[in-house]
């Protein structure tokens, strides 16, 4: 299997060459620039900070990383370490970040489930996503890892279950 991925710098013009390699809904292309400016305003963390006095970054180098811009996603899919025979209600696997597939049975969506590729559902199903994708339990502006993540976070698989709906087949996410 190949995957082929462009790597950009962490700068404003490879922060931009990500957003457009990635289809998403404009709400989240919005948080994503909101949490792209709080990480380039503020400054690393440091020792004198109770929550990093034990972690020395000094040797991290951000330059020594990328952020994938175009990505030809591979068509193969990847063996999971389920054994065969097991019937699944779903399953995602993502590659490096990228969703390279997603399925979840007829019976479990005729009850209104919902599994799947976060980079998919996200606009197809954004009224359920919105207002709980980085707002819950999370806030980008705690310090400069958190920005960065806001911004630049792939892969992800998203679940849904509507109230009084059992799912009584396993869900499976295979990531590499």
């Amino acid at each position: 299997m190949t995957n082929t991925v462009d790597i950009t710098q962490f700068n404003s013009e490879g922060f931009e060459s990500f957003l457009s390699a990635r289809p998403q809904p404009s709400w989240l292309e919005q948080r994503r620039r909101t949490a792209w400016s709080t990480f380039e305003e503020m400054d690393w963390p440091t020792r004198r900070q109770e929550e990093w006095i034990r972690t020395d970054i000094r040797l991290f180098k951000l330059d020594k990383f990328g952020l994938p811009a175009a990505v030809d996603t591979p068509s193969q899919t990847v063996d999971s370490l389920l054994g065969d025979g097991l019937e699944l209600g779903g399953q995602v696997t993502n590659v490096d970040g990228i969703c390279t597939s997603s399925r979840i049975c007829e019976e479990l969506s005729a009850k209104g489930v919902i599994f799947g590729s976060l980079d998919e559902l996200a606009g197809e199903h954004s009224e359920l996503i919105e207002s709980h994708l980085m707002n819950s339990g999370f806030d980008a502006a705690t310090d400069r890892f958190s920005a960065l993540h806001a911004a630049c976070f792939t892969g992800g698989v998203f679940l849904y279950v509507p109230r009084g709906v059992n799912v009584d087949l396993p869900l499976h996410t295979v990531s590499q």
